[in-house]
């Protein structure tokens, strides 16, 4: 596995941009210019594949490509995967298929068609669309409110020199994070990934890339409402005011772990780490059972058997994403994005060496911001 990621801050301004990037220039290169000569030629490197990726961590957006080579041992001696992957990468990213050495037309029109399509199904989603709203209406004014996959209503208006513009912009000042995994050496894969990546331009002001996670002035949870024909579903955000450069942020991972255990089919839990939040969805008929889970965590009625459990389980968690690619690349985008660099092995100890005391001081962070609820008319009347 080899990843080649762009870093850039979320922002309502160029997070459509940016967004676009990675599938536009997926459909071709100078040298391949259209989705079947390309994909000819990972069937060429013996089943290789390159999928374009868009992810949030914290308050960063990450744009880039994931390629997945076959095994050293598994090619002709002669070829060899990493070399090609890497080159490839490097093309796609710095050598898009043009037409009068502009974006094509075409392309952009039909990527912006493909993005303005997925953010209105996005939308028609219940349960995306409950969390979106969440953090929306709890981080107002934060960037984390920012859908990283963009605005729709920006991505209909999006013009081939506005999107070639932040393309160059993004090369320049964005941090270029690789990940690889697999049998190369360090030094010939260091070699490969400085020559296809030989032509990207750098500007000597960079992105800063800042998640802000400290709580907001507080004087009570939000309550907001709105009106649905479909499932009535709320959503809870609970503030932690730190992340993971925190010394508690271990014990948060076993706190949460705990967390899901008491809830299991009730609600999904989800701990969007990298900004302090932890973000709850549940059928709206479940939510006391929720708030009852959270409060017996914060004050620590909760068997000593229950905190064993859940550090084993935090604990085999990581011991399973050290076999797995994507999980491990997933690990250090995190660290990357937060501009921490925890070694997943050094993760491990110290989720082992949590006590009681540290899961108890985790769970007292929690604290409730917002509370985001889709209900039906005849029941909730008008969103306030």
């Amino acid at each position: 596995m080899l990843s080649l990621q762009l870093l850039s801050p979320l922002r309502e301004e160029t997070a459509t941009l940016n967004a676009l990037l990675p599938p536009l220039l997926r459909r071709g290169t100078a040298r391949l210019p259209d989705r079947e000569q390309l994909d000819h030629e990972l069937d060429d490197l013996y089943g290789a594949s390159i999928t374009p990726t868009v992810r949030r961590r914290g308050e960063v957006q990450c744009l880039g490509f994931v390629a997945r080579l076959p095994r050293q041992e598994l090619v002709p001696e002669g070829i060899s995967s990493v070399e090609r992957g890497a080159a490839l990468l490097g093309e796609l990213l710095l050598h898009p298929a043009t037409r009068s050495a502009r974006l094509r037309q075409d392309d952009v029109y039909a990527t912006r068609a493909a993005l303005t399509q997925a953010l209105r199904d996005r939308r028609r989603e219940e349960d995306a669309y409950v969390r979106r709203r969440l953090l929306e209406e709890m981080c107002r004014g934060e960037a984390a409110a920012v859908c990283p996959w963009g605005v729709e209503k920006r991505s209909e208006k999006v013009t081939v020199a506005r999107l070639f513009s932040q393309y160059q912009t993004l090369l320049e000042r964005a941090d270029v994070e690789l990940f690889y995994c697999g049998a190369e050496t360090p030094q010939r894969l260091e070699l490969a990934v400085r020559e296809a990546l030989m032509g990207l331009p750098r500007a000597s002001a960079r992105y800063d890339l800042v998640t802000e996670t400290a709580r907001p002035a507080y004087d009570g949870p939000r309550e907001i409402t709105e009106n649905t024909a479909g499932r009535e579903l709320a959503a809870l955000g609970y503030r932690l005011g730190f992340g993971r450069d925190d010394a508690l942020f271990p014990a948060l991972l076993v706190v949460v772990h705990a967390l899901k255990s008491q809830l299991k089919e009730t609600a999904q839990v989800t701990l969007l780490e990298g900004k302090g939040i932890l973000r709850i969805v549940c059928p709206r008929e479940n939510r006391p059972q929720v708030e009852e889970a959270v409060s017996r965590l914060k004050w620590n009625d909760i068997d000593a058997s229950e905190v064993l459990s859940a550090r084993a389980g935090v604990r085999d968690a990581l011991l399973d994403a050290l076999d797995d690619a994507a999980k491990l690349e997933a690990l250090w985008l995190a660290d990357c994005a937060a501009g921490e660099v925890f070694a997943p092995e050094s993760l491990l100890a110290q989720v082992e060496q949590v006590t009681d005391g540290q899961f108890y001081a985790a769970a007292q962070e929690l604290l409730l911001d917002t509370a985001f609820a889709l209900v039906r008319p005849q029941e909730g009347g008008d969103r306030r």
